[in-house]
C-alpha cells in the first residue's frame, strides 16, 4: 500500500540526481531485502535463519570466516543467495546471528527443493572445519 508520506511502504526513497545541467532528477525506492518492486510493494519469498556457535578451548581465538549459502537442490546446484559471517569466540562467543537468504526467483518455484548449505573456514590459514 502506497501512501503520499512514504511512497516506498517498507523501503527508504533516494532522490538520484540524473543531470547537473538542468538539475533534473527522479525519486526512486532503496528496499529492503525481503521486498522488492517499484515502492517495495512486493515481499520475497526468504528464508530467515539464527545461528549460534560454540569452538572448542584450543580455538577461542581464532578467527571464522562462516559462509551460508541458499543452493537449489538441482543439478546445476545454483546459489541463490549466501551471507559471509566472521566469528572470534572470545568476541561473539554469546552472539546470535540472524541470516535472510532470499531466493533469486520471483516466485520461488514450488517443484525444486532448497537446502541451505554452511561452511566454516579459519579466517588466516582458510583450513576447512
Amino acid at each position: 500500500m502506497m501512501n503520499r508520506k512514504n511512497p516506498c511502504s517498507r523501503g527508504i526513497q533516494l532522490r538520484v540526481w540524473l543531470n547537473e545541467q538542468n538539475n533534473s532528477t527522479t525519486n526512486t525506492c532503496l528496499c529492503p531485502p525481503s521486498y522488492y518492486g517499484d515502492h517495495c510493494q512486493n515481499q520475497n519469498q526468504r528464508v530467515s535463519l539464527t545461528m549460534g556457535f560454540r569452538v572448542m578451548s584450543d580455538s577461542r581465538s581464532t578467527l571464522f570466516a562462516i559462509i551460508i549459502s541458499l543452493i537449489d537442490d538441482s543439478e546445476q546446484r545454483i546459489i541463490h543467495s549466501y551471507e559471509q559471517l566472521s566469528y572470534l569466540s572470545v568476541r561473539d562467543c554469546k552472539a546470535k546471528f540472524n541470516v535472510y537468504l532470499v531466493y533469486s526467483n520471483r516466485p520461488k518455484s514450488q517443484t525444486r527443493n532448497c537446502s541451505i548449505h554452511v561452511d566454516i573456514y579459519e579466517k588466516i590459514s582458510l583450513n576447512y572445519r
